[in-house]
């Protein structure tokens, strides 16, 4: 019975032992698992904040180029309802501008 209970005690203390080194192994991995999630979520923000950022651009883009047409329209507007030649010139000249026929 003596030779049982010795035999049962060193297959506890293997059992025990397998166990302790499965936690430490399993304890020694997660901060790469943890680095590995965090680097994962971190590379999904940077591409969300890319894609935005693109949309953002084309959206100032898109009202850039009504708010230049919109101003082109109110300069015309002013240049066939002005009659006076000094205010023309200086529309005329504005349009140019506007247009980048000439610089500022």
């Amino acid at each position: 019975m003596e030779v049982l209970l010795t035999w049962l005690q060193f297959a506890v203390s293997i059992c025990t032992l397998i166990g302790l080194l499965y936690a430490f192994y399993k304890f020694a991995k997660k901060p790469q698992d943890t680095l590995d999630e965090r680097v994962t979520g971190l590379e999904r923000r940077v591409d969300k904040l890319e894609t935005t950022s693109e949309k953002n651009t084309d959206d100032i883009d898109r009202v850039t180029t009504a708010i230049v047409a919109l101003v082109d329209f109110e300069i015309a507007y002013c240049i066939s309802t002005h009659y006076d030649a000094d205010g023309i010139n200086d529309l005329m000249h504005a349009k140019k501008v506007l247009r980048g026929e000439v610089d500022y």
